[in-house]
């Protein structure tokens, strides 16, 4: 079990040893070490922990640099012969591809950080029908992917 957090029971944050990176700067009075909160990567004077905690019992371990690429959608293009409607809704979406329709398609949706989401999808000739009725309400994106690695994106407001 990666975590445990249950009265009674001690605590167990480990998730394999990566809980919690961390850069840790000691502080002096030089004022020289530094960490770049532009990308998250880079520091000087400090180190790269991986902090955890097993059976109640804090660990740390020297670590490396954390990955803060991107978790969105990699140089995508519009289209104006994708529609999707109603937007903004609040349960289903119609995807309508007119120049598209023979090829295939690869449909995902993501959240404003990136984070992707299983979508269900009933596809009629060249409408595909999503159901966002279980989704919160927020600004999702549509990412459409042709075979041959073309992308397209739309924005979708569910309210």
């Amino acid at each position: 079990m990666p975590e445990n957090c249950s009265a009674g029971n001690p605590l167990t944050w480990n998730l394999l040893g990566l809980a919690i990176k961390a850069y840790q700067i000691k502080g002096d009075n030089t004022g020289n070490k530094t960490f770049d909160l532009n990308t998250w990567q880079s520091g000087t004077g400090g180190a790269w922990y991986n902090w955890y905690v097993s059976n109640g019992i804090f660990s740390e371990q020297s670590g490396t640099a954390i990955n803060c690429t991107t978790l969105g959608i990699d140089n995508p293009t519009t289209s104006s012969s994708i529609y999707v409607y109603p937007n903004p809704t609040n349960d289903k979406v119609i995807i309508e591809i007119n120049d598209l329709f023979n090829k295939e398609m690869e449909i995902n949706i993501f959240n404003s950080i990136g984070q992707k989401f299983d979508l269900k999808i009933i596809r009629t000739g060249n409408k595909y029908i999503a159901d966002l009725s279980k989704f919160d309400n927020e600004v999702y994106y549509l990412l459409l992917r042709e075979k041959d690695g073309v992308k397209q994106f739309k924005k979708i407001i569910k309210y």
